[in-house]
């Protein structure tokens, strides 16, 4: 008896990295605000520092791509805890994206430390984006010094999307794991899913899935019904 093939059984997990274009941003109400004051850096910053703030997986770090364009620095967590153990921040570096967690505020000397790094930005006059799921007068912060710094930080939201912009981040998602699905079927997904970068996130990854065990790169109407149903399941089963 002839042997199935095995990766027609069940899918492999795919490495890919989304694709952060100037044109691939989906512009919707949601995030106009937010795109306009990323894009018209330098001249819409008179205070050098800015937050772009809101759901996870809202296009949050794209919009950051596009206003570095790979020349700034990122810094996580762990660099920040660590920076003052560097004597100055590098001369050449004129760019920084600061990711901030609420739950960061929680551990000790992050608050003194993110005071320290915000000091040394701001005193050799480089710019600063930090991106944030919450505003940043919402930020757990206790140093007195940091709160009337961050309460002082210009920001900009990103909000739920509508369906328009949902649909186009679908076929953008897609599109960066070499799918291609038509304008009908993602229109048809935008319209039965819940209004959330993230579950429009679940339902990529399930086509993905899908696609792969079906080896199909065309997205169609059956594809997408049975990811969204095999979400539905997984969702009522938690």
């Amino acid at each position: 008896m002839k042997e199935k093939n095995p990766y027609k059984q069940r899918a492999l997990p795919l490495c890919w990295s989304p694709i952060f274009k100037d044109g691939s941003f989906c512009v919707g109400k949601c995030n106009e605000m937010a795109f306009r004051r990323v894009s018209s850096w330098p001249s819409n910053w008179p205070d050098r520092f800015l937050c772009i703030y809101g759901p996870k997986g809202s296009g949050k770090t794209h919009l950051s791509a596009i206003w570095a364009r790979g020349a700034a620095v990122l810094i996580e967590k762990k660099d920040i805890l660590l920076i003052k153990d560097k004597p100055e921040l590098d001369k050449n570096e004129s760019l920084y994206i600061i990711r901030i967690h609420n739950r960061y505020f929680s551990e000790k000397n992050f608050e003194a430390s993110l005071l320290y790094l915000c000091r040394a930005i701001r005193d050799k006059s480089a710019f600063c984006l930090f991106l944030a799921e919450e505003a940043p007068t919402k930020w757990s912060v206790s140093l007195p010094d940091l709160r009337s710094r961050v309460a002082a930080v210009p920001s900009e939201a990103i909000s739920l999307p509508d369906d328009n912009v949902l649909e186009a981040v679908l076929r953008k998602c897609l599109s960066d794991n070499e799918l291609i699905i038509t304008h009908e079927v993602a229109k048809f997904i935008a319209s039965r899913i819940d209004r959330s970068f993230s579950y429009a996130q679940l339902v990529v990854n399930k086509i993905n899935e899908l696609a792969l065990i079906a080896q199909k790169s065309c997205i169609s109407y059956s594809i997408a019904k049975e990811a969204l149903d095999e979400l539905e399941k997984e969702k009522q089963e938690k």
